[in-house]
C-alpha cells in the first residue's frame, strides 16, 4: 500500500500504532453582485493528518499533503508532539468497528453540470429579485460548491473512504424604504442542483426582505415567541454542548450528573443521525467508528452523552462514534442532528400562540454557551390574533438557553436543512411560553 513506508518505518521508531487522515477538496466559488459577476474562484486542495502512539502519548502533525518522500520528518514530529504531552489520557488507534453501515451522499451530477451554467442559475436569481420591487436597491448571490474526498488508513489495517459534495446558495438582499434601508438573506443548501426552482427562491428573498419594511417598535416586555428554525439551531447548538461528555469530565457542563433527568420541555426530542441520508451524512467519525443513530433528549429527557474513544474509556462505557476532529484534535462533537417536529404549521403555531413575536434571526456574539445567558439583536414580526401584524424595529431577545428549552410549548411540522449546526442539523420552528423582548 501506498502508505506502508510510514507505518513501518513508524514502527520501527517506537511508534506503536499509526494512522493517516488524508483529505483532498476541490471548492468553487463566486457570487454576482447587481447582476455582474465577481470573485471567482476555483481552487483544489488537500491535508494529511498523521497520528502515532508514542511511549502512551498520541503525536500528531497536520500536513499540506502526503509525501513518501518526508516520512522520516512525520515520524520525527509525531514523537515530539507526543514526548510535550503531559496528560495521561487514554490514547487509541482504532481497529475498526465489526461492521459499518455505508451509504452513498456523493451525487455525480452536480460535478457534470458545466462551471457556466452554475453562473447563469445564480445570475437568474439575482436578476429576478432585482427586478421584483423597485424599493429593492441591491442583491447579492453566492453559489459556493465543495468536493470532499476523506479517507483513514492505520497500521492495523483499517482502511475507510467517503466522497461527498454539496453546494450552497446564499442571497443577501436590501430593500429601501422612506430613507430606512432593510436586509435579509436565504439560502439553499444541497447537492441536488437540478432541484433549483430560481423563480421560487428569488420570490422567498424578495418577500423576506420587503416584509421588514415599516417596522414599528413594541414595549420592553415579556412575550410568547415563535423561534425561526436557524435561530433556534443556534441555541440548540449551545445547548447541546452540555451532553458532550468531554465538557462533562472537565467539568464545564451543566449536565453533570443528568444523564436521565429532564433537562427540557417533553416536547423536546433531539435525536444525533449522522446516518441521515443526506450531505451531511457519515457512515464513521474521524476516529474510524461506525457511526449509528441515537437520541440525545428524548421528551426532555437527557438520554445520553456523546463520547469518543478517549472519554468513553475514561468513563467506562462504549464510544457512541462522536470523535470528530478539529484542528488537528479530535474531541467530541454531534453529527447531523434532528429536533424532532410536531404536527402543526408555522400558521398552526401562530394560531396557537394567539398574540406575541415570531423571531426570525438573531445575531452578535451575546450567547454564553456556558452558562447559557443571551442577548442578541434580533430581527422579527409582531403577530397578533394568530398572524403576522407588523415587522419589528430594533429588538433585543434575552433570557437562558436553559430556561428556553424547558418553556417550549409546541413543536412545528416544517423542517429545514441548516448548517447553523456543527454538522448540519434538520429543525422546525419551535413556540415558548415566554422570552423577554427589549426595544432599542
Amino acid at each position: 500500500m501506498k502508505y506502508d513506508k510510514f507505518f513501518n518505518e513508524a514502527k520501527e521508531h517506537g511508534i506503536s500504532d499509526s494512522q493517516l487522515i488524508i483529505t483532498s477538496h476541490y471548492s468553487l466559488s463566486f457570487s454576482i453582485f447587481n447582476g455582474e459577476t465577481k470573485d471567482y474562484e476555483i481552487s483544489d486542495g488537500a491535508s494529511c493528518l498523521a497520528r502515532g502512539i508514542y511511549k502512551g502519548k498520541l503525536g500528531s502533525v497536520s500536513l499540506d499533503h502526503y509525501d513518501n518522500s518526508k516520512v522520516s520528518s512525520i515520524v520525527n514530529r509525531i514523537i515530539e508532539s507526543a514526548s510535550i504531552i503531559e496528560n495521561d489520557d487514554p490514547v487509541f488507534i482504532y481497529e475498526g468497528s465489526p461492521k459499518y453501515h455505508k451509504f452513498n451522499i456523493y451525487n455525480k451530477h452536480l460535478g457534470e453540470v458545466s462551471t457556466d451554467e452554475k453562473i447563469n442559475i445564480t445570475h437568474q436569481i439575482c436578476d429576478l429579485i432585482l427586478a421584483a420591487d423597485p424599493r429593492i436597491s441591491n442583491a447579492e448571490v453566492g453559489y459556493s460548491e465543495t468536493v470532499v474526498n476523506y479517507s483513514i488508513f492505520n497500521s492495523k489495517g483499517l482502511k475507510l473512504t467517503q466522497k461527498s459534495n454539496y453546494f450552497d446558495i446564499i442571497a443577501e438582499v436590501f430593500a429601501e424604504e422612506g430613507g430606512v434601508t432593510k436586509s435579509s438573506y436565504e439560502y439553499i443548501i444541497s447537492n441536488k442542483i437540478e432541484e433549483i426552482n430560481a423563480e421560487e427562491f428569488a420570490a422567498k428573498c424578495v418577500k423576506s426582505v420587503l416584509n421588514q419594511l415599516g417596522g414599528v417598535s413594541i414595549p420592553t416586555g415579556t412575550y410568547k415567541a415563535i423561534l425561526a428554525p436557524e435561530v433556534t439551531a443556534q441555541f440548540l447548538d449551545a445547548w447541546l454542548s452540555h451532553a458532550s461528555s468531554d465538557a462533562v469530565q472537565k467539568g464545564v457542563s451543566l449536565w453533570i450528573d443528568k444523564s436521565g433527568t429532564q433537562v427540557g420541555s417533553p416536547k423536546i426530542t433531539v435525536i444525533d443521525r449522522p446516518q441521515a441520508r443526506n450531505i451531511f451524512g457519515r457512515y464513521f467519525d474521524d476516529e474510524g467508528v461506525a457511526t449509528y443513530d441515537k437520541p440525545i433528549i428524548k421528551y426532555g429527557i437527557l438520554n445520553t452523552y456523546i463520547y469518543n474513544l478517549t472519554t468513553a474509556a475514561k468513563a467506562g462505557v462504549e464510544t457512541t462514534g462522536n470523535g470528530y476532529s478539529a484542528g488537528g484534535k479530535t474531541g467530541v462533537d454531534f453529527g447531523f442532528i434532528t429536533l424532532k417536529p410536531g404536527r402543526k404549521t408555522l400558521n398552526e403555531l401562530m394560531e396557537k400562540m394567539g398574540d406575541g413575536v415570531y423571531i426570525t434571526e438573531i445575531e452578535g456574539p451575546g450567547l454564553n454557551a456556558q452558562n447559557g445567558a443571551f442577548s442578541m439583536q434580533s430581527t422579527g414580526f409582531l403577530v397578533e390574533n394568530g398572524k403576522i401584524s407588523k415587522p419589528l424595529d430594533l429588538i433585543t431577545i434575552s433570557g437562558n438557553i436553559f430556561d428556553l428549552f424547558k418553556d417550549v410549548t409546541d413543536v412545528g411540522s416544517e423542517l429545514k436543512l441548516t448548517a447553523s449546526l456543527s454538522n448540519g442539523g434538520e429543525i422546525p420552528p419551535v413556540l415558548v411560553k415566554k422570552l423577554l423582548v427589549g426595544s432599542e
